[in-house]
């Protein structure tokens, strides 16, 4: 509060309000409005997508896995188009072509040293480098390696339980 001599009142600044307010706004206008970009730019939602995609994908191999055999679902992988999700055979994670090149599966040979060394029977990564990538083990899941393929975001998947094992196939 100040006060002044000259006619004895006082008064209070209000600028430094004002000046707290405003910042406050523009802060909460910059989170609301540009998450989206923020998380972009970092890398992190495109990950966090496609690890939540995979879990859930888990949780429904694992449910189809405790049903009767020949029993299957659908999944659709919801994580950005700029991402791919590989299964293949553990054992032999061979590369396997098709015509739509987003499917095609041809790993190099870090990739397969590091899949021969863990057991990973999947594999995701963004954009065309592979080897940036990262592994993950789906319980009960065994893909015939004549059926090893790749998946981006949005792509639907039939998950069918062989009996012992469960397959993965896109529709």
């Amino acid at each position: 509060m100040l006060c002044s001599g000259f006619n004895g009142r006082c008064y209070m600044d209000t600028s430094l309000v004002f000046g707290i307010i405003f910042t406050i706004i523009v802060m909460a206008a910059l989170l609301v409005f540009g998450w989206d970009q923020i998380a972009n730019l970092f890398g992190f939602g495109g990950d966090a997508q496609t690890l939540r995609s995979i879990d859930n994908l888990n949780k429904k191999i694992d449910f189809i896995y405790r049903n009767a055999e020949g029993s299957r679902t659908e999944f659709t992988l919801a994580f950005p188009k700029e991402y791919k999700l590989c299964f293949f055979n553990s054992s032999n994670p061979a590369p396997k072509f098709y015509s739509d090149r987003s499917r095609t599966w041809n790993p190099d040979q870090t990739v397969k040293f590091r899949i021969n060394q863990s057991g990973y029977n999947s594999w995701y990564y963004r954009g065309e480098d592979d080897a940036g990538g990262h592994g993950y083990n789906f319980g009960y899941l065994d893909i015939p390696t004549e059926k090893n393929f790749c998946a981006i975001g949005g792509t639907k998947l039939s998950v069918i339980n062989r009996g012992y094992t469960v397959e993965v196939e896109p529709i």
